[in-house]
């Protein structure tokens, strides 16, 4: 199957240098993936979350780690990208402190507290 990328440094929120060096097997990075012929109504890509499983200079090997609604793949995939291609690093201690978090763990309480 064909995947096509689009290069995140055409973007002003591509990772910098320095996050992309510090990726290591296990890191978490968004990318966007092309919708290679896409139907006149829909999206001609969609960006998604993957866990990197390998890395070897600039060439990355990650699991797709999310579900795509666009493109023809599915989550646990594996793809190929080139760092370049990623528009996003995850940040856990900022994702730790962003409302989803919050309201993830309220829903987890809550659940808990329902089940007790």
């Amino acid at each position: 199957m064909e995947i096509s990328f689009t290069t995140a440094q055409d973007t002003f929120d591509a990772p910098t240098a320095e996050e992309i060096a510090n990726l290591t097997v296990g890191s978490f990075v968004k990318v966007c993936i092309n919708n290679v012929d896409p139907e006149p109504d829909q999206f001609g890509g969609e960006r998604l979350w993957t866990e990197i499983t390998e890395i070897d200079g600039d060439e990355i090997t990650a699991t797709l780690d999310s579900f795509p609604v666009v493109v023809d793949l599915e989550s646990g995939d594996t793809i190929n990208f080139k760092t370049h291609h990623i528009y996003d690093v995850f940040d856990e201690e900022e994702f730790k402190n962003s409302v989803l978090y919050k309201d993830l763990q309220d829903i987890a309480r809550r659940t808990t507290e329902d089940e007790s």
